[in-house]
């Protein structure tokens, strides 16, 4: 089995509106996989489609090669939840609720003897003894993660795990779920491309109901990637820049010049553009007085792909 979650042709309306249009996704076996899109694209319907949770109007869905329908999720069992606003009971210690969890999850007094010990000192709780209500939001979020994981699933989907953290506690959150990428496949579903880029190997941009892009991060990357130099040159070169510019006629190459700032956007690997680039100033006497290259980022990726 190579692929943990496959949703096929996902329908979902809510009265008039349609949240998602035409869905496919497949998140492969062992990934950290990123779901990314605006807020209210539609991420948290389909995390709730994927858990069983709602109906969804047309298509199907499979986790672990087995079916999940609204009510009947057989595979459950196998799936790890961590909602974007975990709520707790207040009054309980870190592994007075975990067993609770458990014991209403069908574990055993022995299997949880054993799990909550190894799963609070995972996430950084094993010498918490105060109660829930003193806790931080990123202490919050990490016991969210260690109840996400009693019972060893195959699949965690973190729904937001980060939006409401400091950086510090970003960090903790990411650092752990980047952990877990030997043992549980993960869907880390979020708005902040930093997150995503940090810790996520695959990733499907949603945006207005629909899959717009679909893939490894490096190669999407790479797919999408603008090759561009800026260039900011001295005002006593401007009308030499100009001249030289003028008589480019390569189709691998696009130049734009306003005054002192100069644009060539090249359709050619970054090695060949910089042997072209070095032996072009030296034939015309060109000189700058600084450059940027443009790099490829996941920011750029999403605000090409999403309208």
């Amino acid at each position: 089995m190579s692929a943990v979650v496959e949703l096929h042709h996902i329908q979902k309306n809510y009265s008039q509106t349609t949240v998602l249009n035409d869905l496919t996704l497949t998140v492969p076996k062992g990934s950290v996989f990123g779901f990314v899109g605006k807020n209210g694209a539609g991420k948290t319907t389909t995390m709730r489609l994927i858990l069983g949770l709602e109906p969804c109007d047309q298509g199907t869905i499979t986790v672990l090669d087995q079916s999940i329908d609204f009510g009947h999720a057989y595979a459950l069992g196998e799936i790890g939840y961590v909602p974007d606003v975990p709520t707790f009971y207040p009054y309980m210690t870190a592994q007075e609720y975990l067993s609770l969890c458990g014991k209403i999850g069908g574990m055993t007094t022995k299997q949880l003897a054993i799990q909550i010990p190894f799963l609070l000192e995972k996430v950084g709780l094993d010498l918490e003894k105060r109660k829930i209500k003193g806790f931080s939001r990123g202490m919050k979020q990490r016991l969210a993660i260690a109840q996400g994981l009693l019972g060893s699933p195959k699949l965690l989907i973190c729904d937001e795990p980060t939006s409401a953290l400091d950086p510090k506690g970003r960090e903790e959150i990411l650092n752990l779920l980047a952990s877990l990428r030997q043992t549980t496949t993960v869907i880390f579903s979020t708005h902040i491309l930093e997150d995503v880029e940090r810790i996520c190997d695959q990733i499907a941009i949603l945006d207005q109901g629909k899959i717009v892009c679909q893939g490894a991060i490096a190669q999407l990357k790479e797919q999408h990637r603008r090759q561009e130099v800026k260039l900011q040159i001295p005002e006593t070169q401007v009308e030499l820049w100009q001249h030289a510019l003028d008589r480019l006629s390569d189709p691998k190459l696009t130049v734009t010049q306003i005054q002192q700032q100069v644009r060539i956007t090249y359709r050619m690997s970054t090695t060949e553009f910089f042997t072209w680039f070095l032996s072009f100033i030296t034939e015309h006497q060109l000189r700058f007085d600084e450059y940027q290259l443009y790099t490829s980022s996941l920011e750029q990726l999403f605000l090409e792909v999403v309208k």
